[in-house]
């Protein structure tokens, strides 16, 4: 067998309860997607060697699970890695290693303005998600709207205010913002930040751990109320478990189907991960990973000669309106590094999240169509 071509990534297998769930899901998406490539036979014979680190949602792990990955295992790219403030942190590192960061899973503006040519990666921003957000609710008559974020990272600070200038420039009278300590049990605390605010719905953008206790909270008290977020943030397997805490709630997803969807691709994905992955719950999370890694594996075969850092993104840049089947048309350019254009507004029935609206275009890119 020829050389493998040997990739990186890290994902938060320990860390918060509220991401850990994210690095399963991550994991089987990736690691199938790779895995039917080399059953097709890799690039002309070279399997791609997928190797894994876990990053603990910590900056200083992140670092060293990276250093690993690049100066020990000597990968050539990290792909579908996991987690905006560690990778903002390594930026610095990155950039003087060469090494293409592709289609990593979190964003924050700076990662692609100004465009650096190294990144390239198909997850909207988090300020576009938060300008969205309010916008839907505006949209949907809401006059008065608490957001819910976090202390940490410090990304989760400016989306909520994205979020705000989305619903009042949409039309919203207010947007109230409550800020959290990541991964508080405090639901009564949080009900009474709401209540005393009397909104007419809640985003919140924070993890799995403050959702569960505010939303089983506004539940006792018989308060419900509307719920935005984003569904990469609520999984499928979090939906299943708060069940009709959260029914009803809307968001956007990176992918325009869901994973039920009876389209060629995602039946292919789910026989595919009903072999590999029999005990996982099909979610959005894996079924994104699945997406982004067969955009990888397309842009691997265009590589006519050898495999290096230069020539991965060359063959990305390549990329003009192509179809995976799940996502909208990818494109790369120099100077447009995020290859997607749109988002897929989504909302939880019955524990899984399905489409409900058109494609919506990514406010960054409603000035660049």
């Amino acid at each position: 067998m020829s050389d493998p071509i040997r990739i990186g990534t890290f994902w938060p297998f320990t860390g918060p309860p509220g991401v850990q769930v994210n690095a399963a899901h991550l994991q089987a998406g990736t690691a199938t997607a790779i895995a039917a490539f080399n059953e097709r036979g890799g690039l002309r014979g070279r399997p791609v060697h997928l190797l894994v680190e876990d990053s603990g949602y910590d900056t200083e792990m992140t670092a060293r699970a990276a250093r690993k990955l690049i100066d020990e295992d000597g990968v050539v790219a990290l792909l579908n890695a996991n987690g905006t403030p560690q990778i903002t942190a390594l930026l610095p590192y990155l950039g003087a290693s060469g090494i293409p960061l592709l289609l990593p899973f979190g964003g924050a503006d700076e990662w692609y303005d100004p465009p650096r040519g190294w990144i390239l990666g198909l997850n909207a921003p988090f300020n576009d998600i938060g300008v969205l957000l309010g916008r839907w609710a505006a949209d949907d008559g809401c006059r008065s709207i608490a957001v819910l974020y976090p202390d940490y990272p410090p990304t989760s600070t400016t989306m909520a205010q994205r979020v705000a200038r989305g619903f009042e420039e949409a039309g919203g009278d207010g947007a109230h913002l409550v800020r959290v300590t990541l991964g508080s049990r405090d639901g009564t605390g949080m009900a009474d930040a709401i209540e005393e605010i009397a909104p007419d719905a809640v985003v919140i953008l924070t993890n799995r751990p403050e959702l569960e206790v505010l939303t089983g909270e506004l539940h006792r008290r018989r308060r419900p109320l509307p719920l935005y977020s984003w569904s990469s943030n609520v999984t499928e397997s979090t939906a299943a478990e708060l069940g009709a805490l959260i029914e009803g709630m809307k968001g956007h997803a990176q992918i325009l189907a869901d994973p039920a969807a009876d389209l060629p691709l995602v039946q292919h994905y789910r026989a595919l991960m009903a072999r590999d992955s029999p005990d996982l719950r099909l979610d959005t999370r894996s079924l994104q990973a699945f997406a982004h890694t067969s955009v990888f594996t397309e842009a691997l075969s265009r590589i006519p000669g050898e495999v290096t850092e230069q020539t991965i993104v060359e063959a990305f840049l390549s990329l003009d309106g192509y179809d995976t089947g799940i996502l909208g048309p990818v494109s790369f350019t120099a100077d447009k590094p995020i290859g997607i254009t749109t988002v897929q507004p989504m909302q939880l029935r019955d524990g899984h999240w399905v489409t409900c609206a058109e494609p919506q275009c990514l406010p960054s890119q409603e000035k660049h169509p």
